[in-house]
């Protein structure tokens, strides 16, 4: 009886800290972004993609009952744009999700690196270094080339 009763108080401290996504959205059409669907839309997470109207292609998701972390993943031409692109997807994203990025000097750096790694077939990786660290989230990125276009990933990690 006591370990039952443990393991439901247990259960209930898990499940309070979970968010309410009943009206939950990334709210994409807005961020205006076309095409946009619920890829998951469920109890302990969600979903949803989108595109650009120069072909990129963009999915946002977040775990409900975890440390807050949203995903952002891409999949971008690789052009002339790239470095452009990623600093305005950093953009979309703070605007989507709250996850701030304050050091521009760090992401034209990071994203000029990553532009040029992209146009030689190769990938950026972050090496631990976060892409920006304020009080409010810390934004991790990488990124490969596949086909002629870039996968990249912004992760941001709330901390609420």
């Amino acid at each position: 009886m006591i370990i039952a009763l443990a393991l439901a108080s247990t259960m209930l401290v898990l499940t309070d800290t979970c968010v309410d996504h009943s009206a939950y959205s990334f709210e994409l059409a807005a961020a205006r972004l076309a095409n946009v669907e619920i890829l998951r839309n469920d109890a302990s997470g969600r979903s949803e993609r989108g595109s650009f109207p120069d072909g990129t292609i963009v999915t946002l998701s977040a775990e409900y009952c975890s440390t807050p972390v949203i995903v952002m993943s891409v999949d971008a031409p690789i052009d002339d744009q790239t470095a452009m692109r990623l600093n305005q997807l950093t953009g979309r994203l703070d605007r989507i999700t709250g996850c701030v990025a304050e050091d521009y000097a760090v992401l034209d750096t990071a994203f000029a690196a990553t532009a040029d790694a992209m146009a030689a077939g190769g990938q950026y990786e972050d090496d631990n270094h976060p892409l920006a660290q304020t009080a409010a989230n810390t934004i991790r990125f990488t990124a490969r080339a596949e086909g002629g276009r870039m996968l990249a990933e912004f992760s941001c990690t709330k901390h609420e």
